[in-house]
Order: structure tokens, then sequence, then C-alpha cells
């Protein structure tokens, strides 16, 4: 502050010593200026292009109908940068426990500044892992040794928003290859209660459903980049809760369906006890039910029902139907059951029952869910708060209005780094004997699943998810009918017949078996046709990392130069500071790209 001088004329002189925290506050006062009346928005350096994943809609009178549905990844796992660069993609953004503190010095400042890069169809299968198979996806555990699992969404057909699903009186039925994944690793199909355009509009938010913003689910995740519009730059601090049904979660050894109901409406931005934080001892005290009721047949006494070669084959292809019946049987009434079977060979398998002493039943019910609690409250997880969260947060009735609302539908391949997965297959609480009714929920062994090892031992892991179908109670096995307009990927373009006369239902072998083969051959005549060799695709994989690591560690020199933490404010000191930090950006021009 200036105190005027007596004599006239200007004030002295104060003399300039600008600090550091100060320089960083100007330089990223010059971002904002330059992006002023932007947001967070789509990057423009490579055109999002969803992978097609179609849907089977189906009717009650018989026959589905092929919706040209298709999948967009999680904003979280996407290219993070500098918006509207003038050379190329400028400064890397970061995200959860390293945002770039020059482009993010406060939520609504980094959500201006940075933009979420689109995808290639060639780059979603080299760099995420995430392959067209006819009439499905198949998403691999390593890619490049850096990329693990993805998570996708399922996104409208007529729109860019997300595929809506209203699942009351509905039935949902896929095709499922989990030969391959070990203890430790998780394939998933799930719904949450995310809006159908990802936040767009909210807060800084223009890029919205069509490049994977708004995820939300009963965990409350605390690493969601962005929530409403605004960065999330606490680590640890806000998460984003919604109702979520997981349809399925398993891999070779176990499987598990859980029903997850929230206090809230829709997704919602949590921060302390609301969170529901198990280190803060908050656990069963948040707006979710993170335990859910859940059907693992494993867990609920049937050790001989789910894996390889057991009643449910792991070592083969599965065909999965969920059914979500109402109490009178209308689209309108409340919900009262989730049903399971399975279809393999040919052969219809209904659900395991559960032989746990007090619990009776082969399905996901208010009673058999109260009566797990009961069962099972030895194996709660924090000694505070009511164990019978699913109950606490309106059972299956407030599941049923979520369902009402609309629910999106993702996919997933994960490994478990807090976990190593052992709530799925393993035995958890460890501290308790096995013998204690629901602390063992699968076969493997409590040291089994650790990423690291995984990760280095078995990257060629993978799922496949295929034949998504959707429709009233019992239409999701009807035959596909003549003249759909299916989105078929270029091996079934390529093999004209093999599907002729296919029916989707009992006794339909997997249409991934029938391709499989034709699909391989295939691919291997292209790539000799085009000239692409493998070393050159390998070699290309190097130098964009080779790059990358450059770029990111330019970016950390700069961080630490100008010690960026703790700036919320945007003030300019004076035109000297002005002066210094431009030029102190202008020798690090070409390290940074920051103009």
């Amino acid at each position: 502050q200036v105190v005027a001088s007596q004599s006239v004329g200007p004030p002295p002189l104060v003399p300039f010593n600008m600090t550091k925290m100060a320089r960083a506050r100007v330089a990223a006062c010059i971002l904002v200026l330059m992006h002023r009346g932007e947001a967070q928005q789509p990057g423009t350096l490579s055109e999002d292009q969803h992978p097609p994943m179609p849907l089977w809609v189906c009717s009650a009178e018989g026959g589905c109908l092929s919706e040209a549905t298709s999948l967009t990844l999680d904003a979280g796992r996407r290219w993070l940068h500098q918006a509207n660069a003038a050379k190329g993609p400028g400064g890397q953004c970061g995200g959860q426990g390293f945002w770039n503190a020059t482009l993010c010095p406060d939520e609504m400042i980094c959500t201006a500044n940075c933009a979420l890069e689109g995808i290639s169809s060639a780059d979603y299968a080299a760099q995420y892992g995430v392959i067209g198979v006819p009439d499905g996806v198949r998403i691999n555990y390593v890619t490049h040794e850096t990329n693990v699992g993805s998570r996708l969404y399922l996104m409208d057909s007529a729109t860019e928003n997300y595929k809506m699903f209203h699942l009351k009186n509905r039935e949902v039925a896929f095709d499922v290859d989990i030969s391959t994944l070990d203890c430790g690793m998780n394939a998933a199909l799930c719904f949450v209660e995310m809006e159908a355009d990802g936040g767009l509009g909210k807060g800084n938010n223009r890029a919205g459903a069509k490049y994977g913003l708004g995820y939300c689910d009963a965990r409350c995740p605390y690493e969601v980049n962005f929530i409403d519009g605004k960065a999330n730059m606490q680590p640890g601090t806000a998460g984003a809760c919604c109702t979520e049904m997981d349809i399925f979660e398993a891999n070779r050894m176990a499987a598990s369906m859980t029903a997850h109901p929230c206090s809230s409406v829709g997704p919602r931005r949590c921060t302390g006890t609301d969170c529901g934080d198990g280190d803060r001892h908050e656990y069963y005290k948040g707006l979710c039910d993170k335990d859910g009721c859940e059907f693992n047949p494993f867990r609920m006494g049937d050790q001989s029902f789910f894996g390889p070669d057991a009643a449910v084959n792991t070592n083969r292809p599965i065909t999965v139907v969920t059914q979500f019946l109402t109490e009178d049987g209308t689209d309108g009434g409340e919900l009262s059951e989730i049903r399971r079977f399975y279809i393999q060979d040919g052969n219809i398998i209904q659900n395991s029952k559960t032989s746990t002493i007090g619990v009776e039943g082969d399905s996901i019910s208010n009673p058999v869910c109260a009566a797990q609690k009961n069962a099972f409250i030895e194996t709660r997880a924090d000694a505070e708060g009511d164990y019978n969260q699913f109950a606490a947060k309106g059972g299956l009735r407030a599941m049923g209005e979520a369902f009402d609302r609309g629910m999106v539908l993702t996919f997933a391949l994960w490994d478990d780094l807090g976990n190593h997965m052992k709530w799925l297959d393993s035995w958890q609480p460890d501290k308790l004997p096995k013998t204690t009714p629901g602390a063992l929920r699968g076969p493997c062994d409590e040291t089994w699943g650790t990423p690291d090892w995984l990760r280095k031992t078995e990257p060629g892991a993978y799922t496949q998810f295929s034949n998504l179908r959707f429709g009233p109670i019992g239409s999701t096995q009807g035959q596909k009918m003549d003249g759909a307009e299916a989105v078929q990927s270029d091996a079934v373009a390529a093999a004209p017949g093999i599907y002729e006369g296919e029916v989707v239902g009992p006794g339909t072998p997997s249409l991934v078996e029938k391709v499989e083969e034709h699909d391989h051959q295939r691919h291997h005549r292209t790539r000799r046709r085009k000239g692409v060799p493998t070393g050159a695709l390998v070699m290309t994989g190097i130098t964009l990392l080779a790059v990358t690591g450059a770029t990111f560690a330019a970016w950390r020199r700069q961080r630490q130069r100008m010690d960026m933490r703790g700036f919320n404010n945007c003030a300019l000191p004076d035109a000297r500071a002005f002066r210094q930090v431009v030029d102190d950006l202008e020798d690090d021009r070409e390290t940074m790209d920051l103009e």
C-alpha cells in the first residue's frame, strides 16, 4: 500500500520485489485473459470418434431392432491440456494430485484454461485398448505399459448425450467373456445416475457427455477431475455421488450383482460426512449405501456355481440376463425384485440359491437384503453408523425412483490399488475367521490380486462385451428382425452370411466365437495390404511416450520455479510485475509453449 506524499507531484516509487507467488498469480491471469469467454471445452487437435456399440432394442411382441449407439471414454482418461495453444497442445493441465498450478490456480480458472482432447478411432485401440468386435467391444487390460483398463459410457444414437435407460419392468442382456481375468481384476457393466448431457452448461462445462464428463457412483469418488463444471482441486475433499446398479462385476473366479441406493437425487457433489469417508469413520454416514445389497453366489454359500468349469463356466463366453420386476408388473409399479439367470451352451442356468443361515432366496429383494445384513453384520467396514444402509437409503423403492429418472450404462475393466479386489473374490475383512458369514467372497488367496504383479505378469488379459439387448421382461431372447439396420463392425461386414437366420436366445452360440477366426485372418490380411509393419507401430508409440515425457518434465521444472501453491485470486500487482512475468514466460516458451 502506497501512502501519498504531501509534496506536489506523483508519489515516490516503491521498491519492487515481486515474490514467486505473485509472479505465479500474474502468469495465471495472463492465461485467463487469453481465454476470456471460454470454458472447459473439447480440444481441437483430434476429432472424437466414438467406437460403435450397437444396442438391440427388443419388443414384447417379439423381435429386436438395432440402434446405432456408441461408446465414449471417461474424461478422467483423456488428454487434458491448455486450450487453444498457438503451437500444438500447449501445457499439460494435469489432474488429481498433480494439477499444473500455472494453468490451474483455482477451480474456475482451471476449467476455463483446459480442454479435453478428442480420440480418434485408431487411438481408442492403440492408446486405450478399446477395440471393436462384432456387435460389441473388447477392453484390453494393459496397453503400452501405461494405460490400465478403461471406463466407457454408452452414447445416444440421435444426440450427443448419454443413452438413458429406464429399467423398471425391463430386462437387460449381454454376452461377456472374462476367461482371461484373474484374481484382482474386474470386468464391470453398471448403471449410474449420471446426467444425460454430462453436466453440459454447468459452471464452465462446455464439453459434456461427448467427452465423458459427469461421472458419479455410490462410492462418491474423490478422483473425478471435474464436478459441476469446476475442477476438483483439493484431493480427498469433494466427491461425486449418485445411485449405482452394478449389473455384473466379475473375473473368472467370482461375480457380484449389487444395488447401491442414495438418499440424494441425481448426481451430487459431496463434502465432509456426506462423502462417507471410511478414514474418518463416516463410511455408514454418507449420502450413499457403499456396501449395497449384493448377490455374490460364493459369498451366499454356493462355492461351485460360478468359475472355471463350474455351473456357469467362465472358461467360455456367458450370456447374462437381469430382470427388474415391479410389484404389479407395470412400468409405474414399485420395484420389488432384481432377478438373474445365465445362458450358456444353449442351457438356461437359474441363479444360485443362498445357503447362508437365515437368508433365503436367489435374487435381490428387500426381505433378502434385510436378512443378508443381519447375517453379515460382523463384516461391516466400520464400527460407527447403521450397517443396513440399504434400508436406510430407501432400498428397492429408492432404486426404482432412480430408474424412473434414468440411468447411464457404463463398461469398465479395472484393478484395485487400494483393496486388491478382495471384496469381490477373496476374504474381507481378513482379520475375521474365514468361517464368519459373509467374510469369504471368493476362492482367491488374500495375498493375490496386487496391481503391480498383475500388470507385469498378465498384461494381455481382456474382457469382451457384445450382443447388448434391452426390452420388456422376457423379450431379449427374441429373434433379430429381418431388415434391421444393424451397426456392424468391419469384420461382420466382411463376412456375409455368418449372421443370416441368427436368433439371439437360448441355444445361440456366441457371435464372437463364430467370427473370431475370420476377424483374426482378415486383420492380418489388411495389415499386409496396407503395409503397416508392427515395428513401425511400436516405434510410433515409443516416440509418443518420449515426447509426452519431455513435456511433462518441462512442466515440472516450470512448476518448481514458480511455486504455484496457495493462489486463489487474479490480481495484477503493477506494470513492471506484468513485464517481468511476460519475460519469464518468453524465456520458457520453447519448453512450455506458454505465450
